[in-house]
């Protein structure tokens, strides 16, 4: 069944997923940079791009941060090649900390939050309520805080709550077999996923990601050929 997605005040989508116009203040800022640097954790990586985000937000962890944590996601989950993904659609609209619906896979909602509240936590406890499994994607520090929250709800033993910084570096290095010669162009196939999702959905430009390969990101051994350009590169 089809989900619905965070929305983020100022850039929604009309309907059947339409963007309108995204606001001229929007349109002049500049895209989030995501850069592979050989010497920093993918851990590392992410969480700056995530602070980018967040330095665009008036309040913290507001909707801009939690519209690219949606999107990065949704992306990550596509990219799995999963049967079943629903992609959540574009019914909803408001602000993304008042819009709990989860994305969809199997028997499994995954709700994305990136400072949960209340609220977060009443959504999910609705998805158990009609027979899904429940997984809360958040970022620190909220990852270990969410568990003391879910007990005071009574339901800490049926959610599972993951940092988001862990779930999308994993699903790289599996991706990748953890070789650094492969990282290169799996990162490229999430970034250009997340962009068309950004596409599709929004109508801001300063939402999407600009990706870098430095020169020296990639060090292939020799017995691990690879196709990818020696020279510095950008996602779409």
């Amino acid at each position: 069944m089809p989900c619905e997605t965070h929305q983020e005040t100022g850039s929604e989508s009309g309907s059947g997923g339409v963007p309108i116009a995204a606001p001229a203040s929007a349109k002049r800022r500049s895209r989030l940079r995501l850069t592979l640097d050989p010497t920093r954790s993918l851990r590392g990586i992410f969480r700056e791009l995530l602070r980018q985000a967040e330095n665009r937000d008036s309040d913290y962890r507001g909707p801009y941060f939690n519209v690219v944590l949606t999107h990065l996601v949704a992306a990550t989950l596509d990219s799995m090649g999963l049967p079943g993904v629903a992609e959540p659609g574009s019914d909803r609209l408001g602000d993304p900390r008042s819009s709990h619906a989860p994305f969809e896979v199997g028997d499994t909602h995954f709700h994305v939050a990136g400072t949960p509240t209340t609220a977060t936590f009443t959504a999910c406890r609705e998805s158990l309520g009609r027979g899904y499994r429940c997984v809360l994607i958040t970022v620190p520090p909220w990852g270990a805080l969410d568990t003391v929250i879910a007990q005071e709800t009574g339901f800490d033993d049926q959610l599972d709550v993951v940092d988001f910084e862990h779930f999308v570096t994993v699903h790289l290095g599996i991706r990748s077999r953890f070789r650094a010669a492969l990282l290169p162009a799996e990162l490229r196939r999430l970034v250009t996923r997340y962009n068309e999702i950004v596409d599709r959905e929004r109508a801001d430009p300063s939402l999407k990601i600009q990706f870098r390969t430095p020169r020296r990101a990639v060090r292939p051994s020799r017995s691990e050929p690879t196709h990818l350009p020696p020279e510095a590169s950008e996602a779409p």
